[in-house]
């Protein structure tokens, strides 16, 4: 694993660079070395666990790491996954939440990018992540229309399908 240093232009550089070196400081007093290779070793919650004890390192960004580096399945939630998450109904909205709550004796967590990554990653089928993540990060004018990620997606301007199927026939809201 690579660590890309930040530039001037990033937001928060100097707090995130603060953090880095924490981090390699941490893994070189525990480890002898500054390398990340043996999270490659580990399982999805084994990853979550070591990078997360880390400040400025959350769910999403163990997620991302766990998918494209330890090739864990994981469904990593940014905005954009979180905002087409609402969109499509895979997660409650903010209303429907309030009208639950209000009604049942277990109320459901508030709706954040955490609480969605949870519901999503324990429901999502496993062979669908990496696709399903590319699909949903890649913005540019909307929804792609192509993805070239282990499952053939495809975006028409009304529905998605994955493998010529439409998504609600693969994954339904009522899994999620």
């Amino acid at each position: 694993m690579q660590i890309v240093p930040l530039g001037r232009n990033f937001p928060h550089t100097s707090r995130k660079t603060r953090w880095i070196q924490t981090m390699l400081k941490t893994l070189h007093k525990e480890r002898g070395k500054t390398s990340m290779e043996f999270l490659r070793k580990l399982d999805k919650d084994s990853v979550h666990a070591e990078l997360e004890r880390f400040q400025g390192v959350g769910k999403k960004t163990s997620a991302i790491i766990n998918l494209f580096d330890c090739n864990n399945p994981d469904m990593a939630v940014d905005t954009h996954v979180f905002r087409f998450a609402l969109q499509l109904g895979w997660a409650p909205s903010e209303k429907q939440r309030a009208r639950h709550n209000k009604a049942s004796s277990q109320p459901w967590p508030a709706i954040t990018r955490d609480t969605v990554y949870a519901h999503l990653d324990a429901n999502f089928p496993d062979n669908l992540k990496y696709s399903m993540h590319l699909i949903l990060t890649d913005t540019e004018g909307g929804l792609p229309v192509v993805c070239g990620a282990r499952n053939q997606l495809h975006f028409d301007g009304r529905a998605i399908t994955v493998d010529g199927k439409p998504l609600k026939e693969v994954v339904t809201a009522s899994d999620l």
